[in-house]
């Protein structure tokens, strides 16, 4: 899947300093290679919807602060109220503003109604690049799982046919491995561990005789055979337990 990023700002510095940490951030924890990576800059609003009205977006990001439509100074909220009309589907959408949250509160609060994210910069262009970064690569995340495929990395599992695959190398697991494979990784991706009871729930919803003891021993059981598959693509990536909790990928 290529993902495509429009980004505007009417600083042609940040555009090479948020872009350049975003491009780095995909390839490095999110798995994209920097062919599956395409990113539009725009400098102004006008130039911003001639982007959008050509190319498929899956992420816009703007600053609010910056030429706009009509002379407005605020042209990135010309350019949300744009995509607001114009898209049958908003993409997903981030605003950046240099201005202060108490001044923009009401401002924030719309934007997280409609689900789309605010970030006040003032940590420096470093930090603000590597906080919004970051933020991409967890939509870019939510985006990938729609369309069927988990990325850890280098690493993909696609549900849909039980096919692992790392770089060149496939594979195929069993449904009840992809299941378990499935909600490790989403997990892992969303910065946490995948309980034992929370494994078992995923994998045998209809049980009438719920979790114990014999179940940890059989999910153990069905995350080695997991492992050895694995092992046949890549050493790079496994899957480890976490103190007798649960398991991650690593």
């Amino acid at each position: 899947m290529e993902i495509k990023i429009l980004f505007v700002d009417d600083s042609e510095f940040k555009c090479d300093v948020c872009t350049g940490a975003i491009r780095r951030e995909l390839t490095k924890n999110g798995g994209l290679r920097d062919s599956d990576i395409r990113i539009y800059t725009a400098n102004d609003y006008d130039s911003a919807v001639e982007i959008y009205e050509h190319n498929l977006i899956n992420i816009v990001i703007t600053d609010r602060m910056m030429p706009g439509k009509d002379g407005s100074a605020l042209g990135g909220d010309d350019l949300v109220m744009y995509l607001k009309q114009r898209s049958y589907k908003l993409p997903n959408i981030i605003v950046i503003s240099g201005m202060q949250v108490d001044l923009a509160s009401n401002t924030i609060c719309s934007y997280e109604r409609e689900g789309i994210q605010y970030v006040v910069r003032g940590s420096g262009e470093l930090a603000d690049s590597q906080i919004l970064a970051a933020k991409v690569l967890n939509i870019v995340r939510k985006e990938l799982s729609k369309n069927g495929t988990f990325k850890y990395k280098n690493f993909e599992l696609t549900p849909n046919t039980g096919v692992i695959r790392y770089e060149d190398k496939t594979t195929c697991i069993s449904t009840l491995q992809t299941k378990l494979l499935s909600v490790i990784i989403e997990k892992t991706l969303n910065g946490s561990i995948a309980e034992y009871e929370e494994i078992y729930n995923s994998i045998y919803p209809n049980e009438e005789n719920g979790y114990d003891i014999s179940a940890k021993e059989r999910i153990a059981q069905i995350v080695s055979s997991i492992k050895k598959a694995m092992e046949l693509v890549t050493e790079n990536i496994t899957i480890k337990s976490s103190r007798g909790r649960g398991y991650y990928v690593v």
